[in-house]
């Protein structure tokens, strides 16, 4: 390991470490994103269709689901990541989007996603993990945190805990 870095600093300086970084973030953001607002979406778009919440079999249909939007979504910033780190000190790309740009004009849009299959592979069981522990998560926290009852706005105009009255 000490002659890898050895090697990237005498033959690219220091700034040969942070080759690819941008792709690499700009990746990060964006699987994050559609990781985050995903999977709830499509859980309760299945729970609409009849599944039930709590099933472990509704959670593993949209943790899959879930990582194949990510993978979809994130997949060219892992193809041009990896064109950036690859490529010499002066190589042909300068950002993100001219890895992008090129790859479309001189391979197609298909070529972005080259590997897809693999990255799923990787990411669909990390996301079948993540969330099936968050549901354990949520449910434990739902037995030792119940809800509390919901503020009401009194004639007083401060807050008070909304209290049901039968008539």
């Amino acid at each position: 390991l000490g002659d890898a870095f050895a090697d990237i600093y005498r033959t690219e300086g220091a700034s040969g470490f942070f080759k690819g970084l941008p792709a690499f973030a700009s990746r990060v953001v964006v699987a994050s994103s559609v990781q985050l607002s995903t999977y709830d979406t499509v859980k309760a778009g299945l729970v609409s269709a009849g599944l039930r919440a709590e099933r472990a079999s509704t959670h593993l249909a949209a943790s899959l689901a879930t990582g194949a939007a990510v993978v979809l979504a994130m997949q060219p910033f892992d193809f041009a990541c990896t064109r950036m780190m690859n490529q010499p000190s002066g190589g042909p790309y300068s950002h993100v989007g001219d890895v992008l740009v090129q790859a479309v004009r001189t391979e197609g849009p298909l070529a972005l996603y080259s590997g897809v299959v693999a990255n799923y592979a990787r990411f669909g069981p990390y996301c079948v993990l993540v969330f099936l522990f968050l549901e354990q998560f949520r449910s434990a926290g739902a037995r030792f945190f119940p809800a509390r009852p919901a503020l009401s706005t009194s004639a007083a105009g401060g807050a008070a805990p909304a209290v049901a009255t039968s008539g």
